[in-house]
Parts: C-alpha cells; structure tokens; sequence
C-alpha cells in the first residue's frame, strides 16, 4: 500500500509540474507581445474576413461590418446590419458602393446587399451566393460558379468558386478572369492579386496579369492576399501569409524580374527596421488572412486580420501607422 500511495504521489508531482510548466510558458507566449507595448482596446476582435477601401472610408467585417475613416487611428464603429446574421464578404466597385455578402446562423444564405448614402439595399437573384471579393468589379460564389456582380443584378457564371479578387479580375478554382468571363490563358494557381489587379502571385510567383510571361519567383510561403503601396516613388507589394505575417515585395514594374523580395528590419522596408522585434512577436507569429495598405502625403498605415490559434483575444485586426506610434497594434 506505501509503494502504490508513493507512485501515486510521483505521478500527482509530475501533473502538476507539467501543469504549471504549460501555465507559465502560456504566460511566456502572452507576456512577449503585451510587454512590447501596451495593447488597446480592441474595437475589431474575431476573424478579419475582408478590408476594403471606399473614398475616404475603410470597412472591414469580423462578422459586422466596422467602419472608419482612412488615417484615423481612432476606434472603429458597427454599421447596422440589414439581416440577422454573419458577414461573410466585403467588397468596392469603382462607383463608390460597398457589397456585402451576408450569411444566417444556421448557413442558410440571406445574399448580397450594397450599402449606399448610409443603406442597404439587396441586389436581386444573389440568394444563394456565399460570399463576395473584390475591389474594382465586385465578384461573388454560390457553392460552385462565380458571378459578376452590380448593384443591378448578377453576370454570366464563371467556371469555379473565388479564391481571389482584385481590380477587373478574379482568381476561382478553375483559373483566372475578367469580368466578362474571359479565361487569361495559361494561368493556374493563382492565390492573391492586388487590389489593383496589376499583379497576381501563385504559390511561387508574382507576375503582371496583363503579361504574365514575365515573372518573379517570391519565395513567400502561402500567400493569401495583396496590395500595393508607393512611398518615395517605390512600390511596394505587401503580401499577406496563411504561414505568418505579412512580405514585403520591391517591385521592379518595367523589369519584374529584378523585383526583390525584403525581410523585415530590412533598410528598404516600408516599417522602420527599430519595430521588426516588435512585429516579431505580434503579428509576426500568426497566420494572416488579409492586408490593406495606403499611403498620403502624411506617411502610410497598415492593416491585417490575424488569426491566432491558441488565444482569441489577439485574433482580429491589426495596424500600424507610420505618422503615430511606431508600433504594431490592436484595431
């Protein structure tokens, strides 16, 4: 009886040292990004499905749509929802109308609904689509076609679910397109393009859409989403990562071939080589499903949507500003 209350005891020993190990290197995890800076109060928890740029104005959806205006560093606001249920899609025509897909709690469809002069209004025959991308021609799913879409009504189906929108094209799960359904030939894999639609990256390389025989191999693990950016007359391809973070590409448009891609604390970075530690270990750590960038007179500010595995509370969006802080920080 003494030797099996004895190993009983060990094995208690060693559940609470394994117990307390894990508290304190959870503790570690939290501990390394809070001690950098002092974190804000987030205004745009939970997982960042979409940011665009309207005018003047920025949205995003963690399930609301938030709104708030371009170079604010202040918090964002929920726009009042036309249905019950989840956002599950942004995007921005060249009209200055913002299209958002909306879902119900149980995956029952409410469609697509455009917001203009502060309402919403539905687009006809989008019931059934899922979700919606893009920054130029809005483009939308149903569980197997994509679809142009206006605040008129849909388009011709395009072979293929989204993956990807930017500009005048769309990448789907049967290749790349423009939005009168025209396949670019040759063209497969294609991952991220920017919300230019100048650019597109498969899961190797970038490539100018309107030539794509010309390409750069970026060496960028899982990219998942793009913008452009000029500062000082250089352009800067910001590339969001399902692995972590966010790249940063220098891009070479008369020769893409000798574009380059740059790591962070890196001289030619577009964030100042004194807050890579920083990033790091903040939005450095986490998979990153989108990213948005713009810049001014003023300076340029960053956005992404980070997702992070083990503690909510530092899922959701994240900026930096470069004429504020020098600091990665919650939205």
């Amino acid at each position: 009886m003494k030797k099996r209350a004895g190993y009983a005891s060990y094995i208690l020993a060693v559940g609470v040292f394994t117990a307390v190990l894990l508290s304190c290197s959870g503790s570690y995890i939290l501990s390394s990004i809070e001690n950098e800076v002092k974190l804000k109060k987030a205004t745009t928890q939970g997982t960042i499905r979409d940011i665009v740029k309207l005018g003047s104005a920025l949205y995003c959806s963690n399930g609301s749509v938030l709104t708030k205006s371009a170079f604010n560093q202040g918090d964002w606001t929920v726009v009042a929802s036309p249905v019950e249920g989840l956002c599950s899609g942004l995007a921005a025509d060249t009209s200055g109308k913002l299209f958002a897909s909306f879902t119900g709690y149980y995956d029952d469809f409410h469609g697509v609904y455009v917001y203009d002069n502060g309402s919403w209004t539905k687009v006809s025959g989008t019931d059934a689509i899922q979700c919606v991308k893009g920054s130029g021609t809005v483009f939308g799913s149903d569980d197997s076609k994509t679809y142009p879409i206006t605040a008129s009504g849909i388009g011709a189906a395009i072979n293929g679910t989204i993956i990807a929108a930017g500009g005048n094209y769309v990448a789907t799960t049967e290749g790349l397109f423009d939005g009168s359904g025209a396949q670019v030939a040759g063209v497969s894999g294609v991952f991220a393009i920017d919300n230019s639609g100048t650019y597109a990256l498969t899961g190797t390389e970038l490539f100018k859409i309107a030539a794509p025989a010309q390409k750069f191999t970026h060496g960028i693990s899982s990219p998942s989403d793009a913008v452009v950016v000029s500062v000082a007359s250089v352009e800067h391809l910001l590339v969001s990562a399902q692995s972590n973070g966010y790249r940063e590409i220098i891009v070479d448009s008369s020769d893409l071939t000798q574009s380059k891609t740059i790591s962070h604390g890196s001289s030619e970075a577009l964030v100042a080589a004194s807050v890579s530690a920083q990033y790091e270990s903040s939005v450095g750590k986490y998979p990153c499903g989108c990213i948005l960038a713009d810049s001014n007179a003023s300076g340029f500010y960053i956005y992404v949507g980070i997702n992070d595995p083990h503690f909510a509370k530092y899922t959701g969006l994240w900026g930096f500003y470069s004429s504020g802080k020098q600091e990665w920080n919650r939205e």
